[in-house]
């Protein structure tokens, strides 16, 4: 996080305010999230397996339930890790938009004279403070692209185990509603509502944390990736004379800033096995359908085996 600290004593010299209640309460909520989701789906599961009459030791219980917290809390650390990042950005942002729409405080500074001459030296005067502003966000995007290098060193293992053990529980509990429906368990129907209430959880529990994973890190890219949109349209100077004034040096220095988010798009991964993106999730996507057709043919050729070696038996 000292990069962020550095990036912020920049944004405060750049006269921005640095609020970091926001952040101590984006910390609160995803922690009181957490102990929500992992307390609500305790009483489901437990109070659904109780009306079964079925001894169930809480023990037992309780150590599936903080495998998959461990999860969300991976989760959740990367995902408040990747909103400080993206709230930086999004300040960055701000300044280059008031600059884009001549709301930055060296326009209003410098819309006070009168005179041709001093109109020129004015503009001038403003045209240096607003490069060096575009200057000073170029720097500061420089240091939150470091950010991405340590997200991926620092989440990239956890990330990876955390997917693979989701996508698991998914292909898996998948395979066991399949197999279930198709014995014929929906005919006692109070157990088959336990069997759904606990394998909709863990499906759409596997789903949330991969969808929370993604989400949040092409979040992350779409906010770094707004400084080229704004600096690419910089609007010519019309002063209160109305002279016409387009400053070169002003549109090279977003140029130079465009070109560099250009070149320095973050990609966040999973120690470089894969990608955070939205593409993974149809890659995911068709892993799961991939491998339950495995699974399902494996069953049924054993099935069909086992019914071959009964006839066989029997003649």
């Amino acid at each position: 996080m000292e990069i962020v600290v550095k990036v912020d004593k920049a944004l405060e010299d750049l006269g921005e305010d640095v609020d970091y209640t926001k952040d101590a309460h984006l910390a609160l909520n995803i922690s009181i999230c957490q102990l929500a989701v992992y307390l609500f789906r305790f009483l489901t599961i437990w109070t659904s397996l109780s009306r079964l009459n079925v001894p169930i030791p809480l023990e037992r219980l309780y150590q599936v339930l903080y495998s998959d917290a461990l999860a969300f809390i991976a989760a959740a650390h990367y995902d408040f890790f990747l909103k400080v990042v993206r709230g930086r950005y999004d300040r960055i942002n701000k300044v280059l938009e008031d600059i884009k729409n001549h709301k930055s405080w060296e326009y209003k500074l410098f819309a006070q004279t009168n005179t041709v001459g001093s109109v020129h030296k004015a503009i001038g005067l403003q045209d240096k403070y607003v490069c060096e502003k575009i200057q000073a966000c170029a720097k500061m995007y420089g240091m939150l692209y470091k950010m991405t290098d340590i997200s991926n060193r620092t989440f990239g293992g956890i990330l990876v185990a955390t997917i693979f053990v989701s996508l698991t529980d998914i292909i898996i509990n998948m395979f066991y509603f399949m197999e279930a429906t198709a014995a014929g368990l929906f005919h006692d129907v109070e157990r088959y509502i336990v069997f759904l209430i606990y394998v909709a959880w863990q499906i759409a529990y596997g789903i949330g944390i991969i969808y929370l994973i993604v989400y949040i890190s092409e979040g992350a890219v779409y906010a770094a990736m707004r400084l080229s949109i704004q600096t690419l349209h910089q609007k010519p100077v019309f002063t209160a004379q109305g002279l016409y004034e387009l400053n070169y040096a002003l549109i090279h220095q977003a140029m130079q800033l465009s070109i560099q988010v250009l070149h320095q798009k973050p990609v966040f991964t999973a120690q470089g096995l894969y990608e955070l993106n939205y593409a993974l999730l149809h890659q995911l996507s068709r892993s799961i359908a991939t491998y339950l057709i495995i699974l399902l043919q494996f069953v049924t050729d054993a099935k069909q085996t086992a019914a071959l070696e009964f006839l066989n038996t029997g003649d």
